[in-house]
């Protein structure tokens, strides 16, 4: 399995090359462990939000009219990594693949074509579709590369803001107002 990370939001353009992360899955945390914030990198760790989908099938070269195929469940995912190292892709790819700095949520199915999803947490709410975040062009840009497999995460875009990596305090993030993702700081 495999975690594939595009950094971009909602509404930019699909780009096969640049800001895409390949996130190893030792660097997820375990449902009901808590993150530790590391200390190495940076002073302050924070973290962004994503919407993730769940890739269902075996894939090359997917087309994308037949990406919807392709993915069937949606999760909320937060990634951390060291304040200022946004921009800095080196630095931001290696270091958000460190072991405990991905989490995700409870995988719910998708809602039906055009409803969308709202994520709601920490930061502003965010109102979002799979057409908003251009989840097929996402799936067809990634499987150009890459075999997608069964159990493989795609994070097509992240939400504005930030949340700080706090010792001590806890993150909830909802979707459509039930919540998804719980994690405690430690």
């Amino acid at each position: 399995m495999k975690i594939i990370a595009f950094n971009r939001l909602a509404g930019t353009p699909v780009e096969s090359f640049g800001g895409i992360d390949i996130i190893p899955d030792s660097a997820m945390i375990l449902p009901g462990k808590p993150l530790f914030v590391p200390d190495f990198g940076a002073d302050r760790w924070i973290g962004k939000i994503s919407l993730a989908f769940r890739i269902n099938r075996l894939g090359k070269n997917i087309s994308e009219k037949f990406a919807p195929r392709y993915y069937d469940s949606v999760s909320a995912a937060l990634r951390f990594f060291p304040e200022g190292s946004e921009n800095d892709m080196t630095r931001r790819g290696l270091l958000s693949g460190c072991d405990g700095t991905f989490v995700h949520g409870e995988w719910v199915p998708l809602p039906p074509a055009g409803m969308p999803v709202t994520i709601s947490g920490p930061v502003p709410e965010a109102t979002l579709s799979a057409a908003d975040i251009s989840i097929d062009s996402v799936i067809a840009a990634a499987s150009r590369y890459m075999t997608l497999k069964t159990g493989d995460i795609i994070l097509a875009a992240v939400i504005p803001g930030n949340i700080p990596a706090i010792q001590d305090t806890a993150v909830t993030i909802n979707i459509d107002d039930a919540p998804n993702l719980n994690l405690r700081i430690k």
